[in-house]
């Protein structure tokens, strides 16, 4: 019972269309920066620099890894 009428909601005091659209348009507010489509540009710049610091942390993971494989084969001979 409570939660029924929590949810419910009333109508809207506004009928007509075009002052609903009014209504709408000055409620709602965009925030565009200075280069609002900078960000198709961008992203692949940034990923491609996130990539990039990350290949060489890889590479030293995996010569690590090899260097302690060598090392156990080594200890078994």
């Amino acid at each position: 019972m409570i939660l029924l009428a929590l949810c419910k909601r009333s109508m809207s005091s506004v009928w007509n269309p075009q002052e609903k659209k009014k209504l709408a348009c000055e409620r709602d507010h965009y925030a565009k920066g200075k280069h609002d489509k900078g960000f198709r540009r961008a992203w692949p710049v940034k990923k491609g620099k996130a990539s990039q610091a990350f290949r060489p942390a890889s590479d030293t993971v995996t010569d690590l890894r090899q260097s302690r494989r060598l090392e156990f084969v080594n200890r078994k001979s």
